[in-house]
């Protein structure tokens, strides 16, 4: 490859001087940025058509993930849960 492009999360981090070193003297160059402009970069470079891999941490931890979902999980229920006291719809007829 070219150049390998590194997404470190929401944030950019260092990376370690031997796996630096370690991909220039294999000729490979290396770009270190935050994963959503690493992502974009990436793509931009694949779109001119070069030899380009990555590595890309994701921006929100896991842990966050999994809270957002559940809580869009949960919200979904209770909206779609009739609330005590409403007044409900009476049912269709068929045809």
């Amino acid at each position: 490859p070219d150049v390998c492009i590194i997404g470190t999360g929401p944030r950019i981090e260092r990376l370690s001087e031997e796996l630096r070193k370690g991909l220039m003297l294999a000729g490979i160059g290396v770009e270190v940025m935050d994963t959503v402009n690493a992502l974009a970069t990436f793509n931009v470079l694949n779109e001119e058509g070069r030899v380009v891999v990555g590595a890309f941490l994701p921006v929100d931890p896991l842990e966050e993930q999994v809270k957002t979902l559940q809580e869009s999980v949960a919200a979904k229920a209770a909206a779609s849960t009739p609330q005590e006291g409403a007044p409900r719809e009476p049912p269709q007829e068929s045809r």
